[in-house]
């Protein structure tokens, strides 16, 4: 039996591995584009052109804010129990429960209570999760809200505060709060 030597490489060989090796790369690449686009719409709001259109108003609503003079913090406490209502179902649906608070103060300092704050809590990175919460008073100027997190990771809260109309104490408000000026809070959380 007699061994042969393979054949020399030669220039023809090395363009073909070459060539190969392209149309390896250029067809996983055109695979992921084509995966990309078709599971994802690239819509991240419904409503883009509308929003760009109220920026104006966004701004005169900020310059409001910053008149008015309301301070607010917002914090948010997992909890460790899991789910407060005692809900099996729904808790085995959700990754993470938790409570907002928010505290509201006016330029003073002084604690303001008669709000009704409402909002939502946002997913930035996926679809389909977000949903409206509502803060209740729990006096001494402080909304809370036990919410539900289907998924773990990064969330922003925003909510909106406002005096409420039915109140009867609003003789030493100002022009914008008897006016029932918006104040937005708007705060990025983490759900472990």
């Amino acid at each position: 039996m007699k061994l042969t030597m393979p054949q020399t490489l030669n220039g023809y060989h090395v363009f073909a591995a070459f060539c190969v090796f392209f149309v390896i790369v250029i067809g996983v690449n055109l695979a992921m584009v084509f995966l990309a686009l078709d599971s994802w719409s690239g819509l991240s709001t419904d409503d883009a052109y509308q929003r760009g259109l109220r920026y104006n108003k966004t701004l005169e609503a900020m310059a409001q804010k910053d008149a008015l003079g309301w301070q607010d913090r917002l914090t948010f406490t997992p909890s460790s129990s899991g789910n407060p209502s005692g809900d099996a179902d729904r808790a085995s649906n959700e990754a993470g429960w938790g409570r907002i608070t928010l505290e509201m103060r006016d330029r003073e300092g002084e604690l303001l209570e008669g709000l009704i704050v409402t909002g939502q809590i946002w997913r930035p990175t996926n679809e389909g999760f977000d949903r409206p919460v509502s803060l209740q008073a729990v006096g001494a100027g402080q909304y809370t809200a036990d919410v539900a997190f289907p998924l773990k990771g990064n969330w922003l809260v925003r909510l909106t505060a406002r005096r409420d109309p039915n109140r009867h104490d609003l003789a030493g408000a100002g022009r914008d709060e008897q006016a029932g000026f918006v104040f937005g809070i708007e705060k990025r959380i983490d759900v472990p």
